[in-house]
């Protein structure tokens, strides 16, 4: 747990939900078996509210197994409310990005804390910089003239790159893009790496 991502939509619809599936067990340094039962996901992080009330709960149950994060995690959780109050609330999906990707990186490379952040002015540009990678919502997408914005009704939208990468946590109703192939020229159901249009001769 102390390095595991953790899906705050999860948490924050524990606190919500009437519905809980079986009971699962998580072994911690193969000492402590810890043994519930966990709500059924309905919802995602949709504002700074949401992601508010889901990261103090998270910070609290980190805080009761691992102390000594607490400092960390706390910090960072500041960090993060500073965030959401220094941006426009049309660009704070792109901050629950960012928080995501930070923790998400922070699970994989171990060496980091969430409260270094030189290591990840990457993602910074990346999730909210409007010409970051990371910035493809419709927030970032100014209208084209003649071209419907995405989102709206009888439009054009995008391949979602992300999802081709296999990193959209959305689903395709809930993406401003079209999850399909987007090689130049295919949007075909499948995603990039299993593209074989940019290899025909």
């Amino acid at each position: 747990m102390c390095r595991k991502y953790v899906n705050l939509a999860k948490v924050l619809e524990s606190a919500h939900s009437t519905e809980l599936k079986p009971k699962q067990s998580h072994v911690i340094d193969d000492k402590v078996e810890l043994s519930f039962r966990v709500s059924k996901l309905a919802g995602a992080i949709r504002s700074a509210a949401d992601h508010n009330t889901a990261f103090t709960m998270f910070v609290k149950a980190l805080a009761f197994v691992f102390p000594q994060r607490w400092e960390e995690y706390s910090e960072y959780h500041l960090n993060i409310i500073r965030l959401f109050h220094s941006i426009e609330p049309i660009f704070h999906s792109r901050v629950i990005d960012y928080d995501q990707a930070i923790r998400n990186c922070v699970s994989v490379q171990q060496h980091l804390c969430v409260t270094d952040p030189s290591q990840f002015d990457d993602l910074r540009t990346t999730f909210l910089s409007s010409h970051g990678v990371g910035s493809h919502s419709t927030e970032f997408t100014p209208p084209v003239q003649g071209r419907p914005r995405p989102g709206s009704s009888g439009q054009y939208r995008e391949p979602c790159h992300w999802w081709n990468c296999g990193l959209c946590q959305k689903s395709e109703a809930e993406c401003f893009y079209t999850h399909c192939c987007d090689h130049r020229g295919c949007r075909s159901s499948h995603k990039r790496p299993e593209c074989t249009k940019g290899t025909r001769a």
